[in-house]
């Protein structure tokens, strides 16, 4: 994600900001580096970090970004139950995540790592 990849220099404390995720974090979007569909490929498990992060950081959703999410979310069956109960321990510990997760659960992404979930049990965490 462009919020995720500043870097500084650690002698000279120079910042670094080669995707534009500075101007990302002051407008409240989450935004895959380069393809999404791409960066989702390379590893499933960005498709429940987009989401934290958005969860966290963003305000303005990102069309390409919840697609890509959307179409590659049965991905997510490929990862080991620890790693997306980490990830989903970490979205629930956040301030309010009952609207994300309404997304995800309406994107059919939740569908794929909570198939007992709906709208019913959503709504409950407002």
């Amino acid at each position: 994600f462009t919020i995720n990849a500043l870097y500084a220099d650690p002698v000279t404390l120079e910042l670094f900001d080669w995707f534009g995720g500075l101007e990302d974090l002051s407008a409240h979007r989450v935004r895959f580096i380069g393809d999404a569909r791409e960066r989702i490929r390379e590893d499933h498990l960005r498709i429940l970090r987009y989401f934290r992060f958005q969860a966290r950081f963003g305000a303005k959703l990102d069309p390409e970004a919840e697609s890509a999410c959307a179409e590659l979310a049965p991905m997510l069956k490929g990862l080991s139950r620890e790693r997306v109960g980490w990830e989903l321990l970490n979205l629930l510990a956040l301030p309010d995540p009952s609207g994300t997760l309404a997304r995800m659960r309406d994107l059919g992404v939740l569908r794929e790592i909570l198939p007992e979930s709906g709208r019913t049990e959503i709504d409950a965490l407002r």
